[in-house]
């Protein structure tokens, strides 16, 4: 049977509804004003799209006071092709800044946690090889020659490793050295 003046104007009241309701969720991925134009009681005069034409069905039950009845919705995959191209395009915009927030934050934990290390800084003033004998039989007031000159450049490890070379001196009345080079980086490793 066909529908009475009363049920279409019911399903029309419903679906003036449910096209208000369907602005919300695609909100994100397309700028979407669903209206509905009217109501098409017999299938076999419906051509939205054509017969050959590759499409979504998406079937949704619906329960209205105890009923439950069948809602299909019908998108053309060209529509839905380029929905999901702004949808591509807006995942990837998220995924980039979510990747550069967390690159940041890595950054400044990796940075804090380095600015608060503690490191030995030791400066090797000069080299000698000495005899047992000699190392056992040092008194206070020895001298130690390290056939160096005296106004030749300290070298500066850290952790280690050679990192800087500078001039030994005195700053506020206390053994200081200021840093002259920075050594290479093939020097560091």
């Amino acid at each position: 049977r066909d529908f009475t003046e009363i049920e279409v104007s019911i399903m029309d009241g419903i679906l003036k509804n449910l096209a208000g309701l369907m602005k919300d969720p695609w909100a994100s991925y397309v700028e979407a004003k669903p209206v509905l134009y009217g109501i098409e009681t017999n299938s076999r005069v419906v051509s939205a799209i054509s017969y050959d034409e590759t499409c979504i069905i998406c079937v949704m039950e619906v329960e209205i006071s105890g009923t439950k009845s069948l809602i299909t919705v019908c998108m053309p995959a060209l529509q839905l092709d380029e929905l999901m191209q702004k949808f591509t395009q807006k995942v990837m915009r998220t995924a980039k800044r979510f990747n550069e927030d967390k690159d940041n934050e890595r950054k400044l934990n990796i940075k804090d946690t380095v600015v608060h290390s503690q490191l030995d800084v030791t400066a090797i003033l000069g080299e000698v090889n000495l005899d047992m004998f000699d190392v056992l039989n040092l008194q206070a007031g020895d001298i130690i020659p390290l056939g160096k000159d005296i106004h030749s450049n300290v070298v500066l490890k850290v952790g280690g490793r050679k990192w800087f070379d500078g001039k030994l001196g005195t700053h506020n009345s206390k053994k200081a050295i200021r840093i002259e080079n920075v050594l290479a980086s093939n020097d560091l490793l």
